[in-house]
């Protein structure tokens, strides 16, 4: 949790492309693509896809 809380404040975590600022923001339906994908970035190689079940 610490390390993300760095890239947060430093700018380098992204939730579908959007740059994430606040260390609280929490994933809603609307940050879901396709209605079940969702997209994470951290820094500039880092990609993840998370499948809400």
């Amino acid at each position: 949790r610490g390390q993300a809380r760095k890239d947060v404040k430093g700018g380098g975590l992204y939730v579908n492309g959007k740059r994430i600022d606040d260390e609280q923001h929490k994933l809603t339906a609307s940050d879901l693509m396709f209605g079940k994908y969702v997209l994470l970035r951290r820094g500039k190689r880092n990609y993840a896809v998370v499948i809400a079940g």
